[in-house]
């Protein structure tokens, strides 16, 4: 709870980025996360991440190329996106409809066969990062472990890329 609003007896509860992925993670089967705090700023850490087209197919094992189709302003803040997503060994791209506002990416892949969730909040100087994926089926719960040893090798390069020298 962050506070309360003048107008009304109730409390307000606020959410940050990592906690809304864990509520999405909650409800969704087969999708595994891991957590880690990167050394470097978090206008650094989200600036990287969030420049889909260049920084994915650099941190992600699982991702060759990745190609923007369209994205536009929602309402309340943030954008909308269409991309494609290109796996390492298949010519065949997924489309994902993507939603990315401040700390939080959110990219579910059509016919649900795919999620990934990256959200982070800065940590003083340093950045808290997330970072969820997986098969939202029922039978996507067998390839948890899978998952989350990928979705921690991706925390691995992207901790690598940014704490570097400032570019």
């Amino acid at each position: 709870m962050t506070g309360a609003d003048p107008r009304s007896p109730w409390p307000v509860a606020r959410l940050d980025p990592i906690a809304r992925l864990r509520v999405v993670e909650a409800v969704l089967p087969g999708v595994a996360a891991t957590e880690v705090v990167i050394d470097a700023p978090f206008d650094r850490v989200w600036g990287y991440v969030t420049d889909l087209e260049r920084s994915v197919a650099q941190f992600d094992s699982l991702v060759r190329r990745v190609r923007i189709r369209s994205r536009a302003p929602v309402a309340g803040g943030g954008e909308a996106i269409d991309l494609q997503a290109w796996g390492t060994g298949s010519p065949l791209a997924m489309v994902f409809d993507v939603r990315l506002e401040e700390g939080l990416c959110l990219m579910r892949a059509r016919g649900r066969l795919f999620f990934v969730g990256m959200a982070a909040v800065p940590d003083g100087a340093r950045t808290r990062f997330r970072h969820a994926e997986g098969v939202p089926l029922p039978g996507g719960r067998l390839l948890r472990p899978v998952f989350r040893r990928t979705a921690h090798g991706d925390l691995t390069r992207i901790a690598r890329t940014v704490a570097g020298p400032q570019r």
